[in-house]
């Protein structure tokens, strides 16, 4: 299913500019790709195969943001000694079950590859890049949490208090050799 695309900006609200650091086209598809938008998890539903909806030939990408995969090694380095880390992991956790809360899989990027294969796509590629910890990343998961602050509460994942205590802990982290808290797949194929 093909959706007019919107007027592309880089970010939520101008506010979470995510830095590459190999390089990468952003947020905005590379002119020529189409993009299929989710609407919601009923979407499977509604369009078990968008290759059926698609001219053949045609190319789709799609990007997913990735918080789950980087729990991984936020847990190994707080079991051997980096305890200091627990603010990084307790944010990726929130969003991870804000997202199962409201019906959307955290696994999305992680099978998407292998699901449009499945469904028949051609030259189907994928690649995760990780953002580093930096000060800029660290106040955009201030911003976030104050976005999503009173949903978390209402949905039993964080009190409003435990969201206060996580940005005094998040802002209070030492600059420098933090690890990634949340990444990207980018997936395009062929129809």
């Amino acid at each position: 299913m093909n959706y007019p695309l919107p007027k592309w900006r880089n970010g939520r609200r101008d506010r979470l500019k995510i830095y590459y650091p190999k390089g990468c086209v952003g947020s905005s598809p590379t002119f020529g790709t189409k993009v299929l938008r989710r609407t919601s998890a009923a979407s499977n539903t509604l369009c078990p195969n968008p290759r059926a909806a698609l001219k053949s030939g045609t190319r789709v990408g799609f990007i997913e943001p990735d918080f789950r995969s980087p729990l991984a090694r936020l847990a190994y380095l707080q079991a051997t000694g980096r305890p200091e880390l627990a603010p990084l992991g307790k944010w990726a956790e929130a969003l991870n079950r804000l997202y199962l809360a409201r019906q959307i899989s955290p696994d999305v990027g992680g099978t998407l590859a292998a699901s449009l294969e499945a469904a028949g796509f051609r030259n189907v590629r994928s690649s995760w890049v990780d953002f580093p910890s930096d000060p800029l990343v660290i106040q955009n998961m201030l911003l976030v949490y104050d976005e999503i602050r009173a949903i978390l509460a209402d949905l039993g994942i964080m009190t409003e208090d435990e969201v206060d205590e996580q940005k005094r802990l998040l802002a209070e982290l030492p600059h420098g050799q933090l690890p990634a808290v949340w990444g990207v797949f980018s997936v395009i194929g062929d129809a």
